[in-house]
C-alpha cells in the first residue's frame, strides 16, 4: 500500500494485474483500521497484454 501523508490517497498495488480477493480484502480492512475511506477505492482494470 502507498499512502499520502494526511490520508489524502491510497494505493493498493499488485505484481501481477490481479489480487487474490482475499488479500485485497484483508488490505482494505487494514487501510480501515489506520483511517482511510475504502469503500471509494477503484479497482483498475488491466486487460492490455504485456510484452
Amino acid at each position: 500500500m502507498v499512502a499520502g501523508p494526511n490520508r489524502s490517497y491510497l494505493w493498493i498495488l499488485s505484481r501481477s494485474a490481479s489480487l487474490d480477493e482475499t488479500i485485497l480484502s484483508h488490505l482494505k480492512g487494514k487501510a480501515a483500521d489506520w483511517g482511510f475511506e475504502t469503500t471509494e477505492l477503484i479497482a483498475v482494470k488491466h486487460d492490455r497484454p504485456v510484452g
